[in-house]
């Protein structure tokens, strides 16, 4: 029997193109996708004008921190403004996503209380990465109740590093080493940056029967550690 030759790209492509209901539904698609970004234009226009006021003008509010960072106070302060009034999931999760650019601290409050109303696990996953990669007040505490709280799912994975970069180290280690079972790649990443002589014993012991990524993370955690304690010697 004659092997068949691989269809390439291309080829793939031109038959799709020429098969009438391959275009009907790529042109829905499209139709859906205009139909999207028409939409979220209106929702965001009102927040554009208010930014565009301040000096900050943009077509589409994703461009924002891409154009703009670090984001000044006067910018984030008009995002959390509009945090609450937002009612719109798309929305919610740009200005999540911009707030993680902001140049200076700010109330991580509208961050929490969206984190918990939302049934979204995507919105909570970007919340909780913009805890960890931005500067939010008075949320550590949160942070160690929520990695604590099993129902809030995936979202728990970043917030091992928010709790690592915002609580208190003792704190934050008590409760990253808490949860080697649970999410040990992601309390590894956390313990990479706050972790001492105790937590690399937890990280050792954990490893020995960890295989794959898990194990990777965790010896990669063991070595920073490692280095970090040889260098505060050397200090000494």
């Amino acid at each position: 029997m004659k092997k068949q030759k691989p269809i390439t790209a291309k080829d793939l492509v031109q038959q799709l193109q020429a098969d009438p209901e391959s275009r009907r539904r790529s042109g829905e698609r499209e139709d859906r996708r205009a139909l999207q970004d028409a939409q979220f234009r209106v929702v965001t226009e009102g927040l554009r004008e208010r930014l565009a006021a301040l000096g900050y003008p943009i077509d589409s509010l994703g461009k924002l921190a891409a154009e703009y960072a670090p984001l000044p106070e006067t910018v984030t302060g008009v995002l959390l403004e509009a945090l609450p009034l937002v009612r719109n999931i798309s929305v919610e999760d740009v200005v999540v996503r911009a707030l993680a650019a902001a140049s200076a601290p700010f109330d991580g409050t509208p961050l929490i209380r969206l984190f918990e109303q939302t049934a979204s696990e995507s919105l909570r996953g970007s919340i909780a990465n913009t805890l960890a990669l931005g500067r939010p007040l008075g949320v550590s505490d949160w942070i160690l109740r929520a990695l604590r709280t099993p129902a809030y799912g995936k979202a728990r994975e970043m917030l091992a590093l928010a709790a690592a970069r915002l609580a208190p180290a003792a704190e934050a280690n008590r409760v990253l080493v808490e949860l080697l079972d649970q999410l040990p790649g992601h309390a590894a990443l956390g313990l990479e940056e706050s972790g001492g002589i105790a937590e690399l014993q937890a990280l050792q012991a954990r490893s020995a029967s960890t295989t794959g990524w898990v194990r990777k993370a965790l010896d990669r955690a063991t070595k920073l550690i490692e280095r970090r304690l040889q260098a505060s010697d050397a200090s000494c």
